[in-house]
């Protein structure tokens, strides 16, 4: 009885430890290819201070106030960091996540809005960041089409496009609407009142309804 009781009381304690490990610094994207249909393969380790890389664009309208708040109900308007680029975490817990772009040094913090749709801090830093640089020759990025490719780069979707390229060129649709991207109809938000609809057939767009 008393081995038990100290077998038990060890793997609490080694369950503890790995909890705080993972609240403490939100987890990030462990494979240079991310694996965009299903979101955050993740490891435990804590990403601040470490670079990695944005895996999909990411749109910010305030870029002259402080800290740059970008929601995670990923609006599509202002300016574009695009995916690829890399970045360092500053700070990451499950409210927000800050993140200066290496080449601007300019900081930038993510923002968890839970009422547009609930998800762990790991898929949070999930849909964003990888630690390869999926732009890199061999990475996701070379899979898609000259076209899918063209979109990415620029940010627009078109007829024809895969789920995992509108991914990427996109970011992923807010939960509270598209609840499960193995779902054919996406609703991404243009700003706070106007959506983009995206409906699926066999993987591809078949039609996009602003």
């Amino acid at each position: 009885m008393h081995k038990v009781t100290k077998y038990l009381s060890n793997a609490l304690i080694v369950f503890c430890i790995c909890c705080l490990g993972f609240f403490s610094g939100c987890a990030g994207t462990s494979a240079g290819k991310a694996d965009l249909t299903e979101g955050s393969q993740a490891v435990s380790a804590s990403p601040e201070g470490k670079p990695y890389f944005t895996k999909v664009n990411i749109w910010y309208e305030y870029k002259n106030e402080k800290l740059n708040p970008i929601p995670s109900t990923n609006y599509h308007q202002g300016e574009m960091l695009p995916v690829g680029t890399k970045v360092t975490i500053k700070e990451c817990s499950d409210k927000k996540i800050l993140f200066a772009d290496d080449s601007t040094n300019t900081v930038y913090t993510l923002v968890y809005i839970a009422k547009h749709g609930q998800m762990t801090p790991e898929e949070f830093f999930g849909h964003y960041f990888s630690e390869g640089n999926v732009m890199a020759e061999g990475g996701e990025f070379s899979k898609f089409t000259p076209e899918e490719q063209s979109n990415i780069k620029s940010g627009t979707l078109a007829e024809g496009m895969s789920k995992e390229a509108v991914l990427m060129a996109y970011g992923y649709p807010p939960k509270i609407k598209t609840p499960d991207i193995s779902n054919d109809v996406w609703t991404f938000w243009k700003n706070r009142f106007d959506t983009t609809v995206v409906t699926f057939q066999d993987n591809k767009i078949a039609n996009i309804k602003d």
